[in-house]
């Protein structure tokens, strides 16, 4: 997260500790004898961005926990008829996650193709992200979005189970 382009979108104070964390990562990368990757792209990232040796890097993809599908159970703050319809994303509400890009898709698929797949947002904001969830739901909310575009907050396992069997994407 570090490493992503510093916006507005973040408050200052968590503009200046992206900054700091960056500062501390890039002088932690470059002293290492090697490095875990996460994904392909973080490898590519490291390489041609940060000019990274390959050879430093190992790729690890991180693991599964699997859920007993016996259990799932469908969060009460997802409507009825959404099951196979909707793009689900999990994790703490802050810019590095994209959101934007998320809801900026489902306005663009209700425009031009008069789709109305959704969106179930499950996580919380620390409290410094507060602001940016609000402008999110503000922006959500005047372009008419809101029956669209669902925050399911924090979910239980068996409520997660459910989301990741019953959406279109996640």
């Amino acid at each position: 997260e570090p490493f992503i382009k510093i916006d507005d979108f973040n408050p200052l104070v968590e503009r200046f500790r992206q900054w700091l964390k960056y500062m501390y990562g890039i002088n932690a990368i470059k002293k290492s004898n090697g490095i875990i990757a996460l994904s392909n792209y973080v490898s590519d990232f490291l390489i041609k961005d940060l000019e990274i040796p390959a050879q430093k890097i190992s790729l690890v993809y991180h693991g599964i926990d699997l859920f007993d599908t016996n259990k799932n159970k469908k969060p009460f703050t997802i409507p009825n008829n959404w099951t196979g319809r909707f793009i689900f994303t999990a994790g703490s509400i802050r810019h590095a996650r994209g959101l934007e890009d998320l809801i900026l898709a489902i306005k663009h698929f209700k425009i031009k193709y008069n789709d109305n797949i959704r969106l179930a947002i499950a996580g919380e904001a620390e409290p410094r992200m507060i602001k940016y969830q609000k402008k999110l739901k503000n922006w959500i909310s005047n372009n008419n979005l809101s029956s669209s575009v669902y925050w399911v907050d924090n979910l239980n396992k068996d409520e997660m189970a459910w989301c990741y069997k019953n959406c279109k994407l996640f």
